[in-house]
């Protein structure tokens, strides 16, 4: 019941996410510490589960990601065919790169992430805007937008929402 009522009131992936995060959290763990199959299947609430198939349930949390200002079209399509196999989340690529990606990962449920402002963020609204609207018309399944950091520390909140 309990179970139910958390599911009704966040999706069942936002729910996972949230457990995940919690039992990582609670591992209070350092920078460079590995877990162990056995602290991996606990964390995941998977214990009796055999690792692969643990591992292969985090495929859906990747972002497989290249965003390389010289990424090639062999480059780009390599990540495509490697997020294919491992049915990635999505891959992570520059928004010159959209269309290509969309036709390379046709057939499977890979999205197509992409970044805007990247890599620091300093333009201008309006520029992010127009960037994020041209992405979402190629097809962008995702936009990851980086933040105006200098906005942020000067306390301008209204200028960066």
């Amino acid at each position: 019941m309990i179970l139910y009522e958390k599911l009704n009131k966040e999706t069942s992936k936002e729910y996972a996410y949230r457990v995940l995060k919690d039992n990582i959290m609670s591992l209070e763990l350092k920078p460079g510490d590995l877990l162990s199959e056995t602290e991996l299947s606990k964390v995941l609430n998977l214990s009796r589960t055999p690792i692969w198939e643990v591992i292969m349930k985090l495929n859906k949390f990747i972002d497989h990601t290249l965003l390389k200002a010289d990424a090639s079209k062999a480059q780009i399509k390599k990540l495509c065919e490697e997020a294919k196999e491992y049915d990635f989340k999505t891959v992570c690529i520059n928004p010159s790169w959209i269309e290509f990606a969309i036709n390379e990962l046709k057939g499977s449920d890979v999205g197509v992430c992409t970044v805007i402002g990247f890599p620091l963020g300093a333009m201008t609204t309006e520029a992010k805007s127009f960037e994020a609207a041209d992405a979402i018309e190629k097809g962008a399944s995702e936009i990851d937008m980086v933040l105006h950091i200098g906005k942020l520390k000067d306390g301008d909140y209204e200028y960066i929402v």
